[in-house]
């Protein structure tokens, strides 16, 4: 303005003492109502409110802990974070968020068995419990996670998991000993103890025998 007019303000309204001839315009400008929320498990951080035509404004999306983003939604739908955008139109969003999943990868060697086996999905911060069963007539041989050995255990639970995993197990065929014993002559196998796997056929005899 002019004259008793305040030279310039943002106003909608201007209280005017006359002292001198005067004139008032309001020049006018175009804004765009912007604001994007968080669903739950997330934050997002970026302004809300009027902004001018033409500018631009980014919002980035903060996931809480276990979870990632997973996409805007609302006016625009995209999966950019963070996200820019040019101030075109109004723009109402929402921020969405997704449990990190991680893969337990579980193998079994031949003559046995793990479950659940292959490639398994497990949420973060849950559990997953694996069971190792060997066929008729085998045994377990090894249990390894992630490489190291956790002995020859029929199950195993991975607790709070936060990361990738693997668990194998190998097996091996069932001993059993043979008592030998011969109050004459040389016995063959050789008197005592002996160890033999599952399924060895054997001849037993007993050789010099002076009786």
């Amino acid at each position: 303005g002019n004259g008793s007019v305040p030279a310039s303000g943002t106003g909608t309204t201007v209280a005017v003492t006359l002292t001198a001839n005067s004139s008032i315009a309001w020049n006018w400008a175009t804004q765009y109502w912007v604001q994007a929320t968080a669903a739950s498990n997330g934050a997002v951080s970026g302004p809300t409110g009027w902004q001018a035509s033409g500018s631009g404004v980014t919002f980035t999306a903060v996931p809480g802990i276990g979870y990632r983003f997973a996409s805007w939604n609302g006016d625009l739908v995209s999966t950019n974070n963070p996200l820019v955008l040019t101030m075109n139109r109004p723009y109402a969003l929402v921020a969405t968020f997704e449990r990190i999943r991680y893969t337990i990868t579980a193998t079994a060697g031949t003559n046995g068995t793990i479950a659940p086996n292959g490639a398994v999905s497990v949420a973060y911060g849950d559990s997953a419990a694996f069971t190792i069963t060997p066929n008729a007539h085998y045994r377990i041989a090894a249990a390894l996670v992630d490489g190291v050995s956790i002995g020859a255990t029929n199950r195993y639970t991975f607790a709070n998991v936060t990361a990738n995993h693997t668990i194998s197990a190998s097996f091996a065929v069932d001993a059993h000993a043979l008592v030998v014993a011969s109050a004459y002559g040389a016995a063959v196998p050789p008197a005592g103890t002996n160890q033999y796997l599952y399924g060895t056929t054997l001849h037993c005899a007993v050789v010099n025998s002076q009786v």
